[in-house]
């Protein structure tokens, strides 16, 4: 028998008997499960190979961490976040100019449910033109446009 609660988590119920059917033990075994996803990743920083990201969850209570996946057609990141509160994180060793489909969810004893996916790119490789100049015949002073 198993029973579902209103937050996700599952109770499993054994009953045992004795071979001559005169004693029945009966045990429980609780599985904690977050009842509710996370948020839907907000995107607060992305570099050539990283992304730091951030996000809401409305019950601490009901999760002892995240788990945050990053994926793409060639790379796959997974990253897990230890503790309630801590709602950022950054994922590197990224490949550069990819997109990544991240989604998180909180764990107890089991995974909950996913959020919604936020689609992000690490930034691209850019081209940078340097510009020289040259102050009193022998100083230069080098700048750059991306």
């Amino acid at each position: 028998f198993v029973s579902t609660n209103y937050n996700g988590d599952h109770v499993h119920v054994c009953n045992a008997q004795d071979k001559d059917n005169k004693r029945t033990v009966k045990d429980n075994l609780r599985v904690t499960v977050p009842g509710t996803s996370p948020s839907i990743p907000t995107l607060v920083s992305n570099t050539f190979t990283s992304i730091t990201i951030n996000w809401t969850y409305p019950d601490i209570s009901d999760t002892d961490g995240y788990v945050v996946n990053a994926s793409s057609l060639n790379d796959c990141v997974i990253q897990q976040v230890n503790g309630s509160s801590v709602k950022e994180t950054t994922l590197n060793g990224l490949i550069p100019g990819t997109t990544y489909n991240i989604t998180i969810r909180a764990y107890q004893d089991l995974l909950g449910p996913a959020s919604e996916p936020l689609l992000v790119d690490t930034l691209n490789d850019i081209a940078i033109h340097l510009i020289s100049y040259t102050v009193d015949g022998s100083t230069k002073i080098v700048s750059w446009e991306a």
